[in-house]
């Protein structure tokens, strides 16, 4: 019968030691027994070969090579503990370092406030399969992003992980009906199937919340519809307020017999021409009772509006019958007819705005001169620049000293009426003088989306929504001037190119005469 070497032995021992280290580095999808196995043999084999050949063992553990072996194994010890030290402090004090411009790695303001206010335990339950193709890699997203979660919530939301395939009976009882999904329970439960911070947040906001709000856009003006997926739809902003929680409808004042008992937030957006009386008395009653109203209200054009000057009237509020002109904006945007916002009121909707926002062909708007005695406060929220100005002619684009109004001027504003009684709240109004920066063709844009998600929250009296860092969510773009468009252009694209091949073909003509 074959005998196996002393040195064979030591060559198994490594073959089945860096196995057992393969099969432990692949993680779950390897049965745990396998790589305990691997270790064992690899240990036996070990001790075998050293027993088969005690002579020359003894002889390397006392020569000078195995001295300094072992010097060198005492200091990597030594480092090795010192970094397990480290290692045992950091797992105990966690912090972490984002150092990208835009915070990408860390939670927003959003999700901590929600974190922060949990009412009561969250239970998240990871389900992966290891079969599945790809689950290995969404599991070990969805526990690292939870992860995060846990240490913000200061340990109100804990994690778990099963696995379908060998406990069917809790996956039936969470009615779990896909792999690679997180289950948040809290008396009610929601799916999430994908691993990014808005999902899981939206999750949380689902099961917490005592139950989703209702947006209604009003219809029958030719406004803005939100079903519409074109350039001048609405459709990215009704899919925005879905994956804040809101379900979002539409409504017919007149042949629906007035605003629908349970609208939290009325948008009217766009409105062509002019409200009807029976409307602005509705609209007003709504917010009289406490609903929350959003007016996106366009330059009128030649067009008269009295409804919606006697409704902005009632609550101290104008609406200017002008186009505001902004020459800054030329060289941001390239039309001086798109006014930026460079400046924003200390107000909840727009708390922690550090972005640009821009308002395609506006009208100004602002507090009445005469409403100091109305029992709402209007606060102006958005400001363009001192050079700007609000052209009344329309004809002529210019400034006319005396009839045209100077800058900084007001293109959005917002009041909260005084609650009617004990418990209940006061109805909110914003009014903007552009529905445009909503629009699908603007809305991704800048902070466009964010000041009018954050007047829907705030206007639907969710708090927790407001001031929310949606910047890092998206693709990261660099806004250049014209100038600096054309500076690239004529340097970059034109200039560089000419001298590389002014070099070369003076290189190639001194070639030639040698």
């Amino acid at each position: 019968m074959p005998r196996i070497q002393p040195g064979h032995s030591f060559t198994i021992a490594a073959v089945f030691g860096l196995a057992a280290l393969g099969f432990y580095l692949i993680g779950p999808a390897v049965n745990p027994w396998v790589p305990l196995t691997a270790l064992v043999v690899a240990a036996v084999s070990f001790v075998g070969g050293v027993m088969a050949n005690r002579k020359q063992a003894a002889l390397m553990v006392t020569s000078r090579p195995v001295r300094y072996g072992a010097y060198t194994a005492v200091l990597i010890l030594v480092v090795a503990a010192i970094l397990l030290l480290i290692n045992l402090v950091a797992r105990n004090h966690h912090y972490r370092w984002d150092l990208t411009e835009a915070g990408r790695f860390t939670l927003t303001q959003q999700t901590t406030a929600i974190l922060d206010g949990l009412p009561a335990p969250v239970e998240a339950v990871v389900c992966f399969s290891p079969s599945s193709p790809g689950s290995a890699e969404m599991r070990q997203r969805f526990i690292d992003l939870l992860t995060e979660y846990e240490y913000a919530s200061g340990g109100q939301l804990r994690q778990r992980e099963i696995d379908p395939a060998r406990n069917p009976a809790e996956a039936r009882e969470l009615e779990i009906t896909t792999e690679t999904t997180v289950l948040l329970c809290q008396g009610r439960s929601t799916t999430v199937d994908q691993a990014s911070e808005e999902a899981l947040t939206n999750g949380l906001l689902k099961i917490t919340r005592p139950a989703a709000g209702r947006v209604f856009f009003v219809t029958g003006h030719g406004g803005r519809d939100p079903d519409d997926g074109g350039q001048d739809g609405f459709g990215l902003a009704a899919a925005a307020l879905a994956r804040e929680n809101l379900e979002v409808s539409t409504v017919s004042l007149i042949r629906d017999g007035g605003v629908p008992a349970e609208c939290d937030v009325l948008i009217l957006a766009g409105l062509q021409g002019d409200l009807l009386s029976g409307e602005t008395k509705m609209i007003r009653e709504f917010v009289e009772g406490g609903g929350g109203c959003l007016l996106l209200v366009d330059p009128p054009g030649e067009d008269l509006q009295p409804q919606l000057d006697a409704l902005l009237a009632a609550f101290g509020l104008r609406a200017g019958r002008n186009l505001v002109v902004d020459p800054l904006s030329q060289s941001l945007v390239g039309d001086i007819l798109v006014p930026v916002a460079v400046g924003y009121a200390d107000h909840p909707i727009t708390e922690g705005f550090t972005v640009i926002s821009y308002f395609p062909l506006s009208r100004t708007v602002g507090a009445l001169d005469s409403g100091a005695g109305h029992p709402a406060e209007v606060v102006e929220l958005v400001y363009t620049a001192p050079e700007s100005f609000a052209e009344t002619g329309l004809e002529v684009v210019e400034f006319d000293e005396g009839v045209d109004v100077a800058g900084p001027l007001a293109v959005a504003a917002a009041l909260e009426l005084p609650a009617a009684g004990e418990g209940q709240r006061g109805g909110r109004l914003v009014l903007v003088g552009d529905s445009d920066f909503a629009a699908n063709a603007h809305f991704p844009q800048q902070g466009n989306g964010n000041l009018f998600l954050n007047s829907v929250n705030w206007l639907s009296g969710d708090e927790s929504l407001i001031s929310i860092d949606r910047a890092h969510s998206g693709p990261e773009t660099v806004d250049l001037t014209w100038a600096e468009s054309r500076f690239i252009l004529v340097v970059v694209v034109i200039g560089y190119p000419l001298v590389l091949l002014g070099l070369g073909l003076n290189y190639w003509r001194r070639r030639r005469k040698l």
